[in-house]
């Protein structure tokens, strides 16, 4: 019963397809895709039922497919199911596709794919199988053969797929991957209805299955050898032609020949030739005809393989354009026709440029003081630096260019001294428009003078920058010197400044010297002007210096960046201390001395002796005052004193004349 019904299933699809047939004839009068539809015969239409699986309910979309083919090498009129080749031939194969459901079913056909299944195996008879199928629909299937002279296989060419459908009325052709003959190419979705069927189109080459040539081309020194690659004028290429045995005899005075260009384009290079048995890497030399009639290289027994290698130079002269050299490496045996296949080399060689010139800038700087490249030293005060601009033409043409530097970074630390020909107009310098020939140099100059330290700005990064095709820096040079001074009293063992000295004591004075810049200061000599000092004091150990009007001094040293020297001197206070009298800061018992920093040493005032004291019943007052009495209070209670004495004496006579009078 199953059977049954699949025989009537059958005949009703064939009926439906032939009347769709027949009403694309009506419509596309003749011109249905091509006409490819319209070289079958309807006794020709394959038999879908038999070659469709999948989904077939009335609620699935349903695929149809044809599969035909036509011999391209032999200009074979219009498509075929069944036709003929010669080794060499290119076919050509069309799988159409439509999906048979009713335009208003709404039933489209998801992601449809189309494949090609070739042979992989020598035949007399070529069968290849086209197929159509969807991810919710049945898979339709065709074949379409080729009858051979001899066992022979086909391949696939790349790049050979065309899809051809309708978009908004109009066929249109796109070219597709080339997996149809793998996993088959993606076409998309499929609506029912007559304007979205389509074919895909590709082809194959019958080759001889008992020879096999391949070919294949890389510019010397490459390491990987291409179908196609592209290349300049007198570049050397390497071609590679590669031959196998395929078949199960043995091939004898097997032909190895080269199709190469025209000699205009490209010329073979004497004494490359070269044959490789297998891969080995050991190669045989052969002689030069392979690009002539072809080279012997001998039999070859079945499965065995190797290749013919050598060498062509692309002409350097080669005219503006674009150039394809196709290149055919060929081989033949005895009883076996030719094989061939197929390199492509694109050379693109432009047009000639007008000439133009190429300007290179440079600058560089020296300074004249030191004698040596500016931006080797640390330029210091005063010291003179050129700079040279220099602007090179490496163009084919002449120019013009105007020559101009941005110098503000540097005038902030200099001055112009020498604008050579230029003119300084803000903070720039230019030199104005200059014609440089090609190859021609032309070198600018001008100097300036480091300024002062003191006119430095405060808050610069002491260099300068500019830019002229390179950037020039030069570093500036200076040191600060930093002045720092303490005191010791050795006598009492401690800071000078925080206790007063005593007439006698002997004090150590030290001075440091410190260089905080960045380069070297040169005769530095240390110099402290002690006349307050020596007010109340005397040197009595100068460390190596010299005393002259009240200043102490040593040699004069360099002092290196980073570092300090230390000088030092001792002196003794005075004993007993001068008694003059103050005169503003002189002898004010202090000994004030800066150096960097002030430093202030304050000597302690001694005790007066005490008066001369009269003899008082006997017993002297002296005893009265105590040593470290106030002198006002001393003097004070020695009046008092003296007075109380010529009271007591006055009295005591008075007193004793008043007794000799009563006696």
């Amino acid at each position: 019963m199953k059977r049954l019904k699949n025989f009537f299933h059958e005949r009703i699809l064939n009926q439906k397809l032939a009347k769709k047939v027949d009403k694309a004839r009506k419509i596309a009068g003749l011109t249905l895709i091509g006409a490819f539809i319209l070289q079958v015969s309807m006794g020709a239409l394959p038999s879908l039922a038999d070659q469709s699986s999948g989904p077939t309910g009335e609620n699935a979309p349903y695929l149809e497919t044809l599969t035909q083919v036509t011999n391209v090498t032999q200009s074979e009129d219009g498509w075929k199911k069944q036709n003929e080749a010669r080794p060499g031939d290119v076919l050509k194969y069309q799988i159409w596709y439509h999906n048979y459901r009713d335009p208003s079913s709404g039933l489209t056909a998801k992601d449809v794919k189309v494949r090609a299944y070739l042979p992989s195996e020598a035949s007399n008879t070529i069968v290849v199988t086209g197929e159509v199928s969807a991810s919710n629909a049945n898979t339709a299937r065709d074949i379409a053969s080729t009858s051979l002279v001899s066992m022979q296989t086909i391949s696939y060419i790349p790049g050979s797929t065309i899809w051809k459908h309708q978009v908004n009325g109009n066929w249109v052709e796109q070219k597709l991957s080339d997996g149809v003959t793998s996993a088959g190419v993606n076409i998309g979705n499929v609506d029912p209805c007559w304007e979205k069927q389509g074919t895909v189109t590709f082809q194959v080459k019958v080759s001889n299955p008992g020879l096999k040539v391949t070919k294949k081309v890389k510019i010397e020194g490459e390491s990987e050898w291409k179908d196609e690659n592209t290349a300049k004028p007198g570049d050397n290429l390497a071609y590679l032609i590669r031959f196998e045995n395929i078949g199960t005899t043995k091939l004898t005075n097997m032909i190895i020949r080269d199709s190469m260009p025209s000699s205009t384009s490209m010329s073979y290079v004497n004494g490359s030739t070269k044959l490789y048995a297998g891969s080995s890497t050991v190669a045989e030399a052969m002689p030069d005809g392979v690009i002539a009639g072809g080279i012997n290289i001998g039999n070859w027994n079945a499965g065995s393989d190797g290749y013919v290698r050598f060498n062509a130079k692309i002409k350097s002269d080669l005219s503006a354009g674009t150039h394809v050299f196709k290149n055919v490496g060929i081989a033949k045996a005895d009883g076996v026709p030719e094989v061939w296949d197929e390199v492509k080399t694109t050379v693109t060689v432009n047009a000639p440029e007008p000439c133009k010139p190429n300007f290179v800038l440079s600058k560089s700087a020296f300074n004249e003081t030191k004698e040596k490249d500016a931006t080797s030293v640390l330029a210091n005060a005063d010291d003179v630096v050129r700079y040279t601009l220099t602007t090179k033409n490496t163009g084919d043409g002449s120019g013009n260019i105007t020559i101009k530097d941005d110098i503000s970074d540097i005038l902030e630390y200099a001055t112009i001294t020498d604008l050579g020909s230029g003119s300084l107009s803000g903070k720039e310098i230019t030199y104005g428009s200059t014609n440089v020939g090609a190859g021609q140099t032309v070198t600018k100059n001008f100097k300036v003078k480091i300024k002062p330290f003191s006119e430095w700005p405060k808050s610069g990064d002491e260099t300068l920058t500019n830019v002229y095709g390179n950037q020039i820096t030069v570093k500036l040079g200076f040191f600060t010197i930093g002045k720092n001074k303490t005191a010791f009293n050795n006598t009492r063992s401690v800071d000078a400044i925080t206790k007063k000295a005593s007439a006698g004591d002997t004090i150590t004075y030290t001075l440091v010297t410190a260089n905080t810049g960045n380069d070297k200061a040169n005769d530095i000599m240390v110099s402290d002007d002690i006349k307050d000092v020596l007010e109340y004091a005397t040197v009595t150990d100068m460390k190596g210096g010299k005393i002259t009007n009240g200043v102490i001094s040593w040699l004069a040293v360099d002092i290196n960046a980073g570092t300090a020297i230390k000088n030092e001197f001792v002196i003794k206070v005075k004993k007993p201390l001068p008694e003059n009298k103050q005169d503003g800061k002189s002898f004010d018992l202090t000994m004030e001395n800066i150096y960097g920093n002030d430093v202030v040493v304050e000597i302690e005032k001694p005790l007066l002796p005490p008066a001369p004291i009269p003899q008082v019943l006997g017993a002297q007052v002296e005893s009265l005052v105590k040593t470290g009495a106030n002198s006002l209070l001393m003097i004070v209670l020695t009046m008092f004193m003296f007075v109380s004495s010529l009271f007591l004496y006055f009295r005591e006579k008075v007193l004793l004349s008043g007794a000799l009078r009563r006696a």
